[in-house]
């Protein structure tokens, strides 16, 4: 669809996706980022505190505990492939099919030969993954009956019809299902970036077991809106990335462009100015 857009109405980073490796996450940026959250897991005792062996013996106190963690929208997934070179187990979901081939190549680099024994990745959007048959495969969750198959009397499950394709809007998960099979979801850089990211976070909490964790990074919005005002650029402090304008004109609810006056397409790219 324009301007990188899902039927859904969330941006599919496919043509971004090279500028993603080298613009940020090659970056000293990048880089800090991924070792503040990591150290934000050691503190919460998700991950092993530092110099402590990842994988503990038959003597330790505290044996290690291999968690199932679910990337959600992961892109090239540094974190989560850094996560299961210590034995975690990561189901890494995105919409982008080449962003799912830079994971592979990150989680094969980071893990070594065999990486697949400890990841799955699975093309679909994070609101998608109770609806999507190879996500609940990979969750350990039983297929979703046909709806022909389902008595009256059964309790609702996630869907009572067919998954939406990668891309294609999402159906609405009923929340009655448990599921919780995830002991710790990421959620990273993927909310500014939906249409509806409450829906998603409702179908993620859901996947969560009791006491587990969800960690959810998302764009400093006031930043960007204060950084446009000292520029002087009024007029793009209401609507700062140029998503919500992108994502309007391209499902047709407004014409024309950007407060640039450019078109749809360029509205996104406006987004990702810090990818330039």
């Amino acid at each position: 669809s324009a301007a990188g857009l899902t039927a859904a109405g969330d941006r599919n980073f496919d043509d971004l996706a090279g500028r993603f490796a080298s613009n940020i996450y090659g970056t000293r940026k990048g880089r800090l980022r991924l070792d503040i959250v990591t150290d934000d897991l050691r503190q919460a005792g998700i991950l092993p505190p530092l110099g402590e062996a990842p994988r503990g013996d038959l003597e330790a106190a505290e044996p290690f505990r291999r968690l199932q963690i679910l990337d959600a929208g992961g892109g090239m997934g540094q974190l989560s492939a850094k996560l299961a070179s210590l034995g975690h187990r990561v189901v890494l979901c995105d919409v982008s099919e080449v962003m799912l081939g830079l994971a592979r190549a990150e989680f094969a680099r980071a893990c070594g030969p065999g990486y697949e024994a400890n990841a799955a990745f699975v093309q679909c959007a994070a609101q998608d993954v109770l609806a999507n048959p190879e996500a609940r495969a990979a969750l350990g969750l039983p297929p979703m009956p046909p709806p022909a198959q389902a008595a009256a009397d059964d309790p609702p499950t996630a869907v009572d019809h067919p998954p939406a394709a990668a891309g294609a809007p999402s159906q609405e998960p009923c929340l009655q299902e448990l599921v919780q099979v995830v002991d710790l979801v990421l959620f990273h850089a993927v909310v500014e970036w939906m249409a509806d990211a409450e829906s998603a976070l409702e179908v993620l909490s859901q996947c969560l077991k009791p006491g587990g964790h969800l960690s959810c990074l998302f764009y400093n919005r006031n930043a960007l809106v204060w950084r446009h005002l000292m520029n002087g650029n009024f007029s793009r402090a209401d609507d700062p990335t140029g998503f919500a304008g992108a994502r309007r004109a391209n499902t047709g609810l407004e014409g024309g462009g950007d407060a640039r006056g450019g078109d749809a397409s360029q509205g996104v790219t406006a987004a990702e100015e810090s990818l330039a």
